[in-house]
Parts: C-alpha cells; structure tokens; sequence
C-alpha cells in the first residue's frame, strides 16, 4: 500500500510534495532532481511583498542586497507591454486595515481595473526607487 500512496503522489502532487517524499521518504533524490523541484515551487508559489521592496528601494539598498535585485526583477518582468504590472502578491498585505497590514490604495479591489491600478503603481515606485526603468 505504501508504494500506492507514493507512486500516486509522485504523478499527481505539486512539487514541494513530491521533493518531501523524494528526499524523506525515499531518499533517494539527487542534486538535480531537487534543484530541478525547487525552481518549479519557486516558480509556481512565488509571491513578492511589494511595501517592502518599496521600502527597501526607497531607503537606497538596491544596489547592496542582490535578493532585493532579484525581487526587483521579479517584479519588472511581470510588467506587461502595455505597461500594467500583474505580479502575484501577497494581497492579505494590501487589503482591510488592521495594526499588522492594510496599505491598499485603492478603495476597491473587486473590480480588476483598480487591482491593478494598485499593483502597477507600486511596481512603478519600486522601479523609480530602484532607478532601473527610465
């Protein structure tokens, strides 16, 4: 049964599953296979802070942190050619208010044009700061 259960998850899991039963289960996994398994979750869970980039752009860091540059990229690379940014973000930080979050520009995000209004928004402030777009 338990080869059922682990062949089961391996073809139809998500990535971070199938790298757990890999390496603790089976331990079996090489240096590829989990590198190759990292890049996918990354690829596939990331999500990215835009207050703090902004921040940590605004306070000059860009240049000195390259995992502030790689969010950076993260961010400037989901900027479509009409200029619109839809970079996956962690909405629980722009949405409501409260003493922990809520820094949503927008009054409204239930409509899809204001969303990204506040996304795009921040996107540009993070590339100013940053000094990277002219």
């Amino acid at each position: 049964m338990k080869q059922q259960m682990i062949g089961f998850l391996l073809a139809h899991a998500n990535p971070s599953i199938q790298l757990r039963i890999k390496k603790e289960v089976l331990q079996t996994i090489t240096k590829q296979e989990e590198k190759a398994l990292q890049e996918q979750i990354l690829n596939e869970m990331r999500r990215t802070n835009l207050e703090k980039v902004e921040w940590l752009c605004r306070c000059g860091l860009y240049p000195y942190l390259p995992e502030l540059q790689e969010e950076v990229r993260f961010v400037i690379d989901h900027i479509d050619p009409d200029g619109i940014c839809s970079a996956d973000i962690y909405e629980g930080e722009f949405r409501g208010w409260s003493p922990y979050f809520g820094a949503q520009l927008e009054t409204d995000w239930r409509a899809k044009r204001r969303r990204q209004c506040d996304i795009t928004f921040r996107a540009l402030l993070i590339a100013h700061y940053a000094g990277i777009l002219d």
